[in-house]
């Protein structure tokens, strides 16, 4: 053996992976408090600001007043007071410091970003090369779930993450309907970046960086990212659907309007309103279209962003099944020759918005149903079908629907199966990501990395690693 081999030992290995995840957990934190207090010394300047400009406004209508009233007392006198105010020197504010502020907090905060995404290696030699002796570590292993509280989101420019058998492409070579009626998930911890005490949270959907929950069915609560409260509307009707438009827009279904709330400045529009009951809302990113169900009807529309407004199109007319018995719509623009996915009492269909035309799918009558990209799942008596909107086709049945106690798929395509046990996470057409069995309460939403569940009095934000 050549005696020039570096000695790879796994006491070395560990304690290098222990003093890494160190260092970047140090540097984690760090980075997470200075930019606490940035964000706070922003909300505190900003504060300043709209009380500066507020005060400012005031003055100028006091002003005015004053004018108007010196106009019609004495008016002699305004010339005379025109020639004081022209030599008058007013002090002008040094706005010189306010730009070096400026750029200091731009660079600062680009430096806490590259800190973020650049952890830097301090050991020279973690692993130990080159020694036949090994070194160990006094210092007890870094847990996994350090302040769970503070940990941000998961950051999208990180590598995905690693899939395990089965996939489900595997299993549809098999047979096309395969029943799966045992599964070993590798089981994966759930990090807890957040949890609030919120009661009666009975709707969530994701939006961006916000987190939008409905509560009491017409109270609708806007969180930040860390389940901070920042708005809250009551409205005149339960809502029905939400749904978001991102970047910072969401679109409100009640039950007789359609209302354009804005995140950015939490502005709300009503943009439709109606006679009929409203059942379902679906809309399309691609071309801004808005299909709203109603008792008798559904209509076809186009939002248009810049005046917040809904120009109707038409009324779909399909005659081959009652679509007003739909559980829900949903747009999916990764379907050939269809572009709306339509499910409830009779079956799953696929539908085209702008032919009219429509396509069986299956007939089961599903207990539940949720559509994603490229996939759907339906509940029924005894199993889960996965459906393959591609290919029209059904791909996978879980086993023992019995004990699944709630699912969601997203538009990802990336199912989670919520039981007793623990939470399974299935990328579709994919493979398994794993098992969680840290998941406290019901699973109300999940977007790609991260999934929000409620207990009735508690909202908690988890990120799937």
């Amino acid at each position: 053996m050549d005696q020039t081999t570096p000695n790879y030992t796994l006491p070395g290995i560990m304690q290098y992976l222990q003093s890494q995840f160190t260092i970047v957990e140090k540097n984690r934190m760090t980075n997470e408090l200075e930019r606490s207090n940035l964000k706070a010394r922003i909300v505190e300047l900003e504060g300043e600001r709209n009380s500066l400009k507020l005060l400012n406004e005031r003055l100028i209508l006091k002003v005015r007043d004053l004018e108007k009233k010196l106009q019609v007392n004495e008016p002699d006198t305004v010339d005379q007071i025109e020639d004081s105010l022209a030599n008058l020197q007013l002090e002008t504010v040094d706005v010189a410091k306010l730009l070096r502020a400026r750029q200091f907090l731009k660079t600062t905060t680009s430096e806490i970003l590259y800190l973020l995404n650049s952890p830097v290696v301090e050991s020279a030699d973690p692993l130990n090369l080159g020694k036949s002796e090994p070194r160990f570590s006094d210092s007890p292993a870094v847990e996994r779930d350090v302040t769970p509280e503070t940990r941000p989101l998961r950051h999208p420019d990180l590598p995905p993450r690693r899939l395990t058998e089965p996939t489900v492409d595997d299993l549809k070579s098999e047979s096309d309907a395969e029943t799966i009626t045992s599964e070993d998930p590798v089981e994966v911890t759930a990090i807890l970046n957040f949890s609030a005490k919120i009661p009666d949270i009975t709707m969530v959907t994701v939006s961006g960086s916000n987190i939008i929950g409905v509560s009491r069915s017409n109270t609708l609560q806007i969180f930040d990212e860390s389940l901070t409260p920042v708005k809250s509307f009551v409205l005149d009707d339960s809502i029905v659907e939400i749904i978001s438009c991102r970047p910072s827009r969401i679109l409100v279904a009640t039950q007789y309007s359609v209302l354009l709330i804005d995140l950015s400045d939490m502005t709300t529009t009503v943009i439709h309103v109606s006679g009929e009951t409203i059942s379902h809302l679906a809309f399309k990113p691609s071309s801004h279209a808005v299909l709203i169900g109603k008792q008798s009807t559904i209509e076809l529309a186009t939002l248009d962003i810049n005046t917040k407004s809904l120009e109707k199109k038409h009324v779909l007319n399909i005659t081959s099944f009652k679509v007003t018995q739909a559980t829900a719509l949903k747009f999916s623009e990764d379907i050939p020759f269809f572009d709306v996915v339509a499910f409830g009492p009779f079956g799953l269909f696929l539908l085209n918005s702008k032919t009219e035309k429509d396509k069986h799918v299956s007939f089961k009558q599903p207990i539940d149903c949720q559509v994603g990209s490229k996939f759907a799942v339906m509940k029924q008596s005894g199993f889960l079908t996965v459906v393959d909107l591609v290919d029209s086709q059904e791909s996978t049945n879980f086993a023992e629907s019995s004990t699944i106690t709630g699912f969601i798929l997203d538009n990802n395509d990336v199912l989670a199966i919520q039981r007793p046990a623990g939470v399974t996470v299935y990328a579709l057409g994919e493979g398994v990501l794993g098992k969680y069995t840290n998941i406290k309460g019901q699973c109300l939403n999940c977007d790609g990395n991260l999934l929000v569940s409620c207990t009735k009095d508690e909202i908690m934000l988890y990120s799937l690693p």
